[in-house]
């Protein structure tokens, strides 16, 4: 059964890792929409 928990955990590492990475991305990408409008404007 500790096996079993090791592994939920590592993966449970994995999935928040992958969503932590997409939250930076979009909010790069967000950053980058505004500056980009705010130079044009």
């Amino acid at each position: 059964m500790c096996q079993d928990q090791k592994i939920n955990d590592t993966d449970n590492q994995a999935v928040l890792l992958a969503e932590y990475n997409a939250a930076q991305s979009s909010a790069q990408h967000h950053d980058q929409l505004v500056w980009t409008v705010t130079s044009i404007v």
